[in-house]
């Protein structure tokens, strides 16, 4: 049993952690023994417990420097195997840092880092020490993309990867067909999504604000780790146009605390690759249900990849045939919570790191080239089908 500890009870741990290790394919594999967070420990009992969850110790914990926290951390969890840092982004590195010095294993949620300062920062660490003791969430890349991620490099994925994945190919028969398929020509995603309430996001505003990124590092941060799945490690990506668009919500209380360029919940960008890849990406929140849509289409020169990001379903077209691959279990955070358990078994197991990093570097320039064009002021309650249409046959 994997005894973990979890620092940051926000909304991930909330609704997503408990629930996915509710699940009876994670029983006796994985469990939460501690929680750490700023909060008054009574609050986040009474969290916990509405949840149906007990026997989760809660400690409280100071906003002090990383190196304080770490060592506070570790003295009232001393019989833990796995520290999960679910905390606001900008707190992710300097803290896990300070837990790997310590000889700790770290599993960091997604985005792992808020700037470029700190993907340095953990790439120093990691050139001294290695990948061992260290797992990176990946909700898109690591699960409801998982299917798109073996078969862009099936003879390179990870076993315990396709293990996760039902279809009636074996690896090796992906790997032939893939190589069938040939080069990659275009990658297309899109995530529109939200239910159209801004006050939503008050359960975790710090995702608009500047220190962490904003919403595209948050969110669009999945589509181009998607896509770096389909180029060279070493490819470099020019970005043709970049634009970050502001939704302008009509709570008035919503619209004081988010109203600097930060707070984009729209990111478009067109790329292409040193290799001719053309690449089209489109990430919003707060959009009309009827727009709602999450998917990856990959085009090859003798086929094509279709993902449901929604589903987790991949269907590969190839002449007149098909194939299909979905995943195992589709319930949230479950597959990453396997997959952390895989890794912590056998620490030589790899995690993807070099897909993760380039793709928040590629990241952080789209928004760097976005913010420093003309920001569009858009109301993504108002974006419609056919400006979705437009945007992507452009």
């Amino acid at each position: 049993m994997l005894r973990a500890v979890v620092i940051g009870a926000g909304e991930v741990f909330m609704d997503r952690y408990l629930d996915a290790l509710g699940s009876p394919s994670l029983q006796g594999r994985i469990s939460v023994e501690h929680v750490i967070d700023v909060k008054s420990p009574d609050i986040i009992e009474q969290q916990i417990e509405s949840k149906g969850h007990s026997g989760i110790q809660v400690h409280q914990i100071n906003r002090d420097s990383p190196f304080a926290q770490a060592r506070h951390i570790i003295e009232h969890t001393s019989d833990s195997d796995v520290f999960i840092i679910a905390t606001p982004t900008q707190e992710h590195v300097p803290l896990a840092v300070e837990l790997l010095k310590s000889g700790k294993f770290v599993a960091i949620e997604k985005p792992y880092a808020s700037d470029n300062a700190q993907i340095v920062q953990l790439d120093r660490y990691l050139s001294d020490q290695g990948e061992q003791s260290l797992f990176l969430f990946g909700y898109y890349l690591l699960e409801k993309g998982l299917a798109a991620r073996v078969f862009a490099a099936p003879g390179g994925a990870p076993s315990s990867y396709f293990a996760k994945l039902n279809t009636e190919a074996t690896l090796g028969e992906l790997t032939v067909l893939r190589n069938l398929l040939g080069q990659v020509k275009k990658v297309d995603a899109v995530l529109l999504e939200g239910k159209g309430n801004p006050g939503k996001l008050q359960q975790r505003p710090w995702v608009l604000q500047d220190q962490s990124g904003g919403n595209t590092v948050e969110t669009f941060y999945h589509l181009m780790c998607m896509l770096r799945v389909y180029l060279g490690t070493n490819e470099k990506l020019c970005i043709k146009e970049a634009s970050l668009g502001v939704h302008s919500p009509t709570a008035s209380t919503f619209k004081r605390e988010f109203r600097t360029s930060c707070a984009e919940t729209l990111t478009t960008a067109k790329l292409k690759s040193t290799n001719g890849v053309s690449a089209r990406l489109v990430c919003a929140k707060y959009v009309p249900e009827s727009l709602h849509q999450r998917w990856l289409r990959v085009e090859f020169e003798n086929g094509t990849l279709h993902t449901d990001l929604e589903s987790c379903e991949t269907r590969i077209e190839f002449g007149e045939r098909e194939l299909h691959i979905s995943l195992t279990n589709n319930r949230k955070y479950v597959t990453q919570f396997k997959l952390l358990a895989d890794k912590f078994e056998d620490p030589n197991l790899p995690i993807d790191f070099s897909i993760f990093r380039n793709a928040l570097v590629d990241t952080l320039e789209v928004r760097n080239v976005g913010k420093k064009a003309k920001l569009t002021h858009y109301d993504t309650t108002d974006l419609s089908s056919e400006w979705l249409d437009q945007l992507m046959s452009g």
